[in-house]
């Protein structure tokens, strides 16, 4: 069930993500939307400070691909570098996007009855050269990702810095998106193949899923 205590200071205040946001249109018809301002300036720069900071204490490991039994370490398909988030820390520095991940999740549930519980984040930094090969983020007999949400942190991106998302909609083509700071790429988890080309420059992000059961109960939905 829903802890509505972790949400109610939210459900007190002012949503961000009301009835008429173009997000929730954007879902609907595409699959995908993108939020040009998610972060501030300063909010991006605090998201840094702390990306630094675990750097320096050797935080952040290489991702891996599948989950349980099918979990894998592929640098030919992924090679970005983790540091897992937990909201659940008092006077956490990121608790301003745990705010606003929750508006999000408590908007998406009202003006698209997604029926979402519980969020995952983890900061991501991927060095030159590497990449995400396209891939979706619903693992194999899983079905608790329901949406993907990144959010960009990159202050000085420019053409030529590498790292863009390329998203492919079900109804065919492809949509590439800048990873410039404060932005936020939002689409479903199990039906939007998506890829990270390769980055010129390092690149980073704070990426994570809202998720349609508690955290730490998605094995009981497998097939």
């Amino acid at each position: 069930m829903v802890n509505f205590a972790r949400f109610i200071s939210v459900m007190h205040s002012d949503l961000i993500f009301t009835s008429d946001h173009p997000l929730w249109d954007q879902l609907a018809a595409d699959g995908y939307g993108l939020i040009n301002d998610f972060l501030t300036r300063e909010e991006v720069e605090r998201s840094l400070v702390l990306i630094h900071l675990r750097e320096e204490e050797d935080r952040f490991h290489a991702a891996g691909i599948g989950a349980l039994g099918d979990y894998q370490k592929n640098r030919i398909i992924r090679g970005d570098y983790i540091c897992w988030l937990d909201p659940s820390l008092p006077d956490h520095p990121l608790q301003f996007l745990f705010d606003r991940i929750r508006e999000l999740l408590l908007g998406l549930n009202r003006y698209c009855y997604l029926g979402l519980q519980d969020f995952e984040f983890h900061l991501a930094y991927y060095p030159a050269g590497s990449f995400y090969r396209k891939h979706l983020d619903s693992f194999r007999g899983r079905h608790n990702r329901i949406i993907t949400v990144v959010c960009y942190l990159n202050l000085k991106w420019q053409p030529g810095d590498g790292g863009e998302l390329v998203i492919y909609p079900e109804q065919g083509g492809k949509i590439t998106v800048e990873p410039t700071a404060g932005k936020a790429a939002v689409f479903l988890s199990e039906t939007i193949p998506h890829e990270v080309l390769e980055a010129r420059q390092p690149r980073f992000s704070i990426t994570g899923w809202l998720t349609k059961t508690p955290l730490g109960t998605g094995f009981l939905l497998q097939d």
